[in-house]
């Protein structure tokens, strides 16, 4: 790993009402490496930008090397964990868990996100393909869901049934509002102290065709994931060998976490993504959706970017 200057923690504050409170992008450096391109803390009342000590990563290094190697999403939770030490260190935050996944189009890696988390009501799982040609949770973190926790450690999901089968069988993310009414996400929460209110799907990587792990994003009403999380259904032109994206045009919201929600500053951070080619980081000044900063994620399918999903703060 390579290390740089460090800027000077503040005191450990909540000052926003999400779970994700500090965001890292890495991107693919030579030999394996990937190396950090912007890490970001969620204020109140900004993305305030930060210079960790720790800028690249070896294959298999870490939790962010560990997520490119495995191809999937990896979850380091509790200490004692260097991980979770640095960014507490660096960020002042105080995170209890870190969840990193790696994005490809098609099978080029082009970012590895990593988010931490502080406590509070919600869930992460990931799911991956087992012996019996279905999905079971291999990695997760839950929080004020317990008998959620124990169901689902004994559930199954053959391709296309519940929300990881879904992402699974079509390779695309999936976004659900009210899960616990909602007839493609069978298992309850009604026991538990969480309430679950949005449960977002995001395939990762792919293998004959088919994603080789489905990583679940679960907001509960007490604390969101995110203080706005949306998957968009885009039209875009196959790209060119070693070009920017093409354009990208936002042609509905599939589902969000805001009633009534219209195309506008969306298209925005669609248009960032593409003139980037790649996930990115975008702030305010971009938007006008009074957000402070939201993170795009592209999705392909058939060779070109179907979907978008946006996590904004």
């Amino acid at each position: 790993m390579t290390t740089a200057t460090q800027d000077h923690p503040p005191s450990m504050t909540a000052t926003t009402n999400c779970l994700i409170r500090y965001i890292e992008i890495w991107v693919p450096g030579n030999d394996g490496s990937v190396v950090l391109e912007s890490a970001r803390v969620v204020d109140a009342d900004c993305l305030r930008a930060l210079t960790p000590q720790i800028t690249t990563f070896q294959l298999g290094e870490g939790l962010i090397g560990s997520a490119v190697k495995q191809r999937s999403p990896v979850i380091f939770q509790d200490l004692p964990s260097t991980d979770l030490q640095r960014v507490r260190d660096q960020s002042g935050v105080p995170v209890t868990a870190m969840l990193a996944f790696p994005v490809y189009l098609e099978d080029r890696l082009i970012n590895v996100i990593a988010v931490g988390l502080v406590d509070g009501d919600g869930a992460a799982e990931i799911w991956t393909r087992d012996d019996r040609d279905e999905l079971s949770v291999s990695g997760s973190i839950y929080r004020g869901l317990d008998s959620f926790e124990y169901m689902s450690q004994h559930v199954r999901f053959p391709k296309g049934a519940g929300l990881p089968g879904y992402c699974w069988k079509f390779g695309v993310p999936k976004m659900l509002s009210d899960p616990g009414t909602n007839p493609n996400f069978i298992r309850s929460f009604d026991r538990d102290r969480a309430a679950l209110t949005s449960v977002v799907g995001l395939p990762i990587s792919r293998s004959y065709g088919y994603p080789e792990s489905i990583l679940l994003l679960m907001s509960s009403q007490s604390i969101p994931l995110a203080n706005y999380a949306a998957v968009l259904k885009v039209d875009a032109a196959l790209p060119e060998d070693d070009a920017p994206f093409p354009p990208i045009t936002v042609t509905s919201i599939e589902n969000s976490s805001q009633e009534d929600d219209d195309i506008d500053w969306q298209q925005t951070a669609v248009d960032q993504m593409a003139a980037c080619g790649s996930c990115c980081l975008i702030d305010e000044e971009a938007l006008c959706g009074g957000f402070k900063g939201v993170v795009a994620i592209p999705f392909t399918k058939k060779g070109r970017v179907d979907r978008a999903v946006l996590l904004a703060f």
